[in-house]
């Protein structure tokens, strides 16, 4: 996951759908950051073998 399309995308996140907090904190609106998921984009991506408009759920970069 990433910040919204229209703002600079600088930091990947791979994002626990069953994460917890690490605290007790009430769940108020502290303005923190907002994740959107990253969806492929045929152009971008060879397709096939991708499919356009999926979910990158998670990667694993090597080099």
């Amino acid at each position: 996951m990433a910040d919204h399309k229209n703002h600079h995308r600088t930091d990947y996140a791979c994002i626990d759908v069953n994460s917890e907090p690490f605290d007790n904190k009430s769940p108020a609106d502290e303005d923190g950051a907002l994740f959107y998921p990253i969806r492929t984009s045929c152009g971008s991506l060879r397709c096939p073998p991708y499919k356009d408009d999926a979910d990158v759920l998670c990667v694993v970069c090597t080099k």
